[in-house]
């Protein structure tokens, strides 16, 4: 009797008696910089960056559409500033032997300041002002606390000047001089130089106030005297 051989197994039988092999894990591929993929940190801080961004120029809408409301709501308006008067309550010129032409005066001056708007004060902050003349020589400085101006109003600051012991050269001792006794030289000129901080209020609110330079040069005493005195000029950061 013949012997029946064994069937064949089919193609893929596994024997169940094996232990099953875990397939391996393939190891990772170091790619190059330029093939790996962009970390997120960088698309958060580009998320971070737009909506910055985006939050200026919201801000910075709302700022200059607001200014430009005020603007046609109360058209606001710089001040007017004049130097209107001019006094020397002293004023001594001496020779020195060693020093040479030596001056010591007083002056008293007037400054006209006038408010245009009519709905709007004006807030100055405290004033500097120094006193020259057209040839250089220092008559002096003072300092004036702040103050606020009403609406469509003048005011009037009085400011006086001592210049101490002040050596001068002969073109300044001449010009000095001409203004001395009562023939005064009617083109004697003098140049106010103010440093203050203007800003506006209305109610009780207030603007910022920028530092300002006021320039009043070349007054001369007819100027003064005829009552014609030039405006002064002003130099805002940002009116």
């Amino acid at each position: 009797m013949s012997k029946i051989p064994p069937l064949q197994k089919p193609p893929g039988y596994m024997d169940p008696s094996l232990p099953v092999k875990k397939p391996q894990t393939p190891k990772k591929v170091n790619l190059p910089q330029s093939f790996q993929p962009p970390k997120k940190r960088k698309s958060c801080c580009r998320r971070c960056c737009c909506c910055c961004l985006i939050f200026s120029i919201i801000l910075t809408t709302i700022v200059i559409s607001t200014c430009g409301i005020f603007h046609l709501l109360y058209h606001p308006k710089a001040p007017h500033v004049r130097l209107i008067s001019l006094q020397f309550t002293k004023l001594n010129v001496t020779k020195d032997s060693q020093l040479g032409h030596v001056l010591n005066a007083q002056t008293k001056v007037g400054i006209e300041l006038v408010n245009r708007n009519s709905k709007l004060k004006i807030k100055y902050g405290d004033m500097e002002v120094k006193l020259t003349t057209m040839q250089g020589t220092n008559l002096g400085r003072v300092v004036m606390a702040g103050l606020v101006q009403d609406k469509r109003n003048v005011t009037e600051l009085s400011f006086t000047f001592n210049s101490g012991q002040v050596v001068m050269i002969d073109e300044q001792a001449k010009e000095m001089k001409g203004v001395m006794g009562k023939n005064k030289n009617k083109n004697f000129r003098v140049d106010a130089d103010i440093k203050t901080r203007i800003g506006i209020s209305y109610g009780g609110w207030t603007t910022a106030t920028p530092r300002t330079e006021v320039h009043c040069g070349g007054v001369s005493l007819k100027q003064l005297e005829g009552g014609t005195p030039p405006k002064c000029q002003i130099k805002l950061l940002s009116w």
